[in-house]
């Protein structure tokens, strides 16, 4: 999933993401992880920046990824 300004667009599912970060990226948007706390149990972290919050999991190969997403740019 993924939330960008102040709710104004919604997405969910691999493709609609990665289709929205990339129009993000294209019009100058772009976003760099700067998470100012990270609060984490077991293989869930909540990342918290100044306009961001992030839900990752950590999978079965101890990469993590982003279950929820949302931006403030």
């Amino acid at each position: 999933m993924l939330v960008t300004g102040e709710g104004s667009e919604y997405v969910r599912g691999r493709t609609a993401v990665l289709q929205v970060a990339s129009r993000l990226c294209q019009n100058g948007s772009g976003y760099v992880a700067d998470p100012r706390r990270v609060l984490q149990t077991r293989d869930t972290a909540l990342l918290l920046g100044g306009s961001v919050i992030h839900v990752a999991r950590r999978g079965p190969d101890g990469a993590w990824r982003f279950a929820i997403s949302v931006f403030d740019i």
